[in-house]
Formats: structure tokens, C-alpha cells, sequence
């Protein structure tokens, strides 16, 4: 089942693969340049992500021959200025910054050329699968800006201090291999092999538990957002809640009997 809204300045599909969400920018012509349109389709596509307990991995992508270039810089000041001026927060921030934040997790799927704020909403995911001869970086500085879509944030926490401030003052670009090193991306595969290899890493986490995938990354999360301390309260909270569940029973008896488990959720 697909889902397309038709608009001039581009569109997010959106498409549901048994317990996946493929959520796929459309405007192929501008490099998937990011406007308003694109981030209200992102913001609409993880809402309906967040209210459907059968989905269960997203899977974000880009159509055309690049993932994103980055902010469409023509509307970029009005989009920032309108964000400011009335801030939602009940609205799922692509950037995953403010307003309300996943629950689930989401792959990405780059290629091309993945830079600045394209960079930045795939760093909002949890898992970066980059095609071979994709160009990444945060060209920000050099046009007057900072990378005010999380990277900052983000990559430190990713790469480590050193390899984020190369990259973040400089906004030099670079190659997906030098990524993968450092950790910015986690596989890289041909292109033509981009899709069914993300595809198939989101479906493998949809197959698991889903209790069991939210709270791990509910825990790591607070790890990385809020230090050692905070993720042990969130752990032991969430410890003695999993092992009540259905999923736990269906587990144990899965390994006993030999087979995949049938997860519900509860």
C-alpha cells in the first residue's frame, strides 16, 4: 500500500512493505533539495510511523540520483524564521530535534550526495546503509552557516570530537569510504544493491520484538542525549516491565521450539 501527494515542489511517498514504512523524498529535479513541502511530507510520514503499532522500522530514502543536497537555500531563511516564530510540539521534527521525537527506529538509505541538511535527516535515523560513490558532508560554513539540523550534535556523538570538528569547521566534503571508517555510515554497498540491503536491515529489526527494539533504543538513546546515570534509571525501569510482556513468553518459547517468534507487541 503507497501513498503520494502531487505537488509542484516535491513530495515524500510513502509506501508499507509488511511491518515497514519505505518514506521516499521526491524531487528528483532540485537534488531533493529540502523545502517546505519535503519536511511537512517527513513530519506527516513519521507521524503516521509513530500511530501504527504494525509498523515497526521505517525506511528513509531518496529518488533521483542523489539522497539530498541539503536546504533548498532560497527558502531556507523563511523556513527557519516561520519554525521559530511558532514552534508545534506535537510535530515530528525530520531533524529530530524538537517537538515529539520517534519511538521506532529508521534506516536510511543514502547516495549520491548526502550533504548538509540531507546529511542531517539521515543522521536523525539510527542506522546510515550508503550506496558506493556517495559524497557526504557539512558544507554549512562555507556558505555563512553552522549545521543547525543536529549535526553539530550528532556527529561527535557518532565519530568522536576530533573526526566531527575536521569535517564541521572545514565543511569539506567526504568520501562514503572515509565515512564508513570513522563511523558516520555503517555499510556501504553498490548501488544497485542500496535499497534490498537496507530494505532487508529494516525488515530483520521489523521481525524482532517490538517492545524489545523500542526500549533498547530508548535506553541507548538516553545514554547518548543524557549521560550514564540517566540510562540506568530508564534500563531498571524498563527491565521489570519487559519481562512481564507476551513477547518474553513467545521468545522462551520460540528458542525452545525451533522457530522464528510471532510478536505481537505486548
Amino acid at each position: 500500500m503507497s501513498s503520494e501527494s502531487n505537488h509542484p515542489d516535491g513530495t515524500v511517498r510513502t509506501e508499507v512493505r509488511g511491518n515497514v514504512l519505505v518514506v521516499t523524498l521526491s524531487r528528483p529535479e532540485k537534488l531533493n533539495a529540502l523545502n517546505a513541502n519535503l519536511f511537512d511530507g517527513i513530519s506527516a510520514a513519521y507521524a503516521r510511523y509513530e500511530a501504527d503499532p504494525d509498523l515497526r522500522c521505517a525506511l528513509l530514502c531518496g529518488e533521483g540520483s542523489s539522497f539530498s543536497v541539503g536546504a533548498d537555500l532560497t527558502v531556507l531563511p523563511a523556513m527557519v524564521e516561520a519554525a521559530d516564530e511558532a514552534p508545534d510540539p506535537d510535530r515530528f521534527d525530520p531533524f529530530g530535534l524538537e517537538g515529539r521525537r520517534l519511538s521506532k527506529p529508521v534506516v536510511a538509505a543514502v547516495h549520491g550526495m548526502c550533504l548538509a541538511g540531507g546529511l542531517e535527516i539521515a543522521l536523525a535515523a539510527d542506522i546510515i546503509i550508503a550506496a558506493e560513490g556517495t559524497k557526504l558532508g557539512q558544507p554549512e560554513p562555507v556558505r555563512g552557516l553552522f549545521a543547525f539540523g543536529g549535526a553539530v550534535i550528532r556527529w561527535q556523538q557518532r565519530v568522536g570530537w576530533g573526526n566531527a570538528q575536521r569535517y564541521l569547521l572545514t565543511g569539506d566534503l567526504l568520501g562514503v569510504d572515509e565515512g564508513h571508517r570513522i563511523g558516520l555510515v555503517q555499510e556501504v554497498v553498490p548501488k544497485d544493491q542500496l535499497f534490498d540491503t537496507a530494505f532487508g536491515i529494516a525488515q530483520r529489526i521489523a521481525e524482532a520484538a517490538p517492545l524489545g527494539v523500542q526500549y533498547g533504543l530508548e535506553v541507548s538513546r538516553a545514554a547518548a542525549d543524557q549521560g550514564f546515570e540517566v540510562a540506568v534509571q530508564v534500563l531498571a525501569a524498563r527491565r521489570g516491565e519487559i519481562v512481564r510482556t507476551k513477547d518474553v513468553a513467545e521468545g522462551l518459547r520460540s528458542f525452545i521450539e525451533r522457530r522464528p517468534g510471532r510478536y505481537v507487541g505486548r
